[in-house]
């Protein structure tokens, strides 16, 4: 497919202050949070940075996998001031890097078996994931599709089959890592060449698999509220009950070095940015002009991942969207590139309350981790 005719591969941070301020943050907050995680992994040997490199390349590969499947294809990237192509922004693997890295590392602090800590780097990730999820939704820092089963269940603008992802594919990925690396803190060279191909290659079918059975949970079997819970109670019973059969669960040795400082208070940052963003941003002046889902007629309908049908196009006829069309020329037909603005907060308290719980608690998790260990991760076999 030829790239647009509008694309250019950067963009004024002028403009996209006037059209998009919150993006504009948000795209460069995570250039500096990718940053501070390269020198964390730099300063903590090894398998630290093994853990670095499988999630930029591991993350991106499921990126570019899903975006390019037709049967999947349901998100459409805002355009930022760096992008890649016309459908990624260079910030995109930095947020693989950040919610991928921060996570597993966070969680490997603690002397747990392999299942454990996958779960809890799953757990970490989507408290990361959940806020910047909200916002993106609300503000337009990407859209999605209007008639896709799979994500047609929402919370907060939200499709649960998102913060279900998050959960199963870092799981998923934390766990791999951990059987590949045998957690040597020295782990070669060679080691980490097969761990980065085995991760790339399976984190996703795992977490496919995974997506696919606790589908049977919901009537549709498609994601929805009683097969995320279904999922939640899954991966509670996991981290719970190896404590009743092995008291050996002994903690890392602390750590108080100045690097895990700066990463802990650079995911407070986050935190206080994001949050931020909710009180002050203005949803509704938002305004995205770039790639969307094509504009065509409301007729032409094909399958999603599930088998089931759904609309090719985006039409005059879809009012149940996260966002209006009505703030500039409607687009001619089988067009992507246009422009679509925000909508505001309706009811504002329900954003805040959601916020409020991710930032917090993600905070409180974060920074209790990082400031346990000053060594490598010490984890017990599974």
């Amino acid at each position: 497919m030829a790239w647009p005719e509008h694309f250019t591969h950067f963009k004024s941070p002028i403009l996209q202050w006037q059209e998009m301020p919150t993006f504009l943050v948000c795209e460069y907050l995570f250039f500096l949070l990718a940053a501070v995680s390269f020198l964390h992994a730099h300063r903590n040997g090894p398998l630290h940075r093994l853990i670095w490199w499988a999630s930029l390349l591991a993350g991106t590969a499921n990126d570019l996998f899903f975006m390019a499947l037709p049967v999947v294809d349901n998100f459409w990237q805002a355009q930022a001031t760096i992008m890649l192509t016309p459908r990624l922004p260079l910030y995109i693997p930095c947020v693989y890097i950040c919610f991928m890295y921060y996570s597993v590392a966070a969680a490997w602090h603690l002397s747990l078996k392999a299942i454990q800590t996958a779960v809890l780097a799953g757990g970490l990730a989507l408290l990361f994931y959940g806020p910047y999820d909200i916002l993106g939704a609300k503000f337009l820092w990407w859209t999605w599709h209007a008639t896709d089963a799979p994500i047609r269940e929402r919370l907060l603008g939200v499709p649960i089959g998102s913060s279900m992802w998050i959960l199963t594919f870092v799981s998923s990925f934390s766990f791999l890592l951990q059987l590949c690396t045998k957690k040597d803190p020295n782990v070669t060279f060679k080691r980490s060449l097969v761990c980065l191909g085995l991760c790339c290659a399976f984190t996703t079918p795992l977490m496919l698999i995974q997506m696919t059975l606790l589908g049977f949970l919901d009537k549709e079997q498609i994601p929805s509220l009683s097969s995320f819970v279904g999922l939640l109670i899954m991966y509670a019973f996991l981290f719970t009950v190896p404590f009743f059969y092995s008291s050996n669960t002994n903690e890392g040795p602390k750590m108080r070095n100045s690097l895990n400082r700066l990463a802990a208070g650079s995911l407070v940052f986050y935190y206080v940015v994001l949050f931020s963003i909710t009180l002050l941003g203005i949803p509704e002046k938002h305004v995205s002009v770039g790639i969307h889902q094509m504009f065509g007629p409301c007729d032409v309908t094909g399958i999603d991942i599930t088998g089931r049908s759904r609309r090719i196009y985006l039409c005059k006829e879809d009012t149940d969207l996260s966002f209006r069309m009505d703030c500039g020329s409607l687009p001619s037909a089988y067009e992507n590139w246009f422009t679509v603005c925000g909508k505001p907060y309706q009811p504002f308290i329900y954003w805040f309350l959601g916020m409020s719980f991710y930032c917090v608690f993600g905070s409180i998790s974060y920074v209790f981790l990082f400031m346990r260990s000053d060594s490598h991760p010490k984890l017990r076999t599974a």
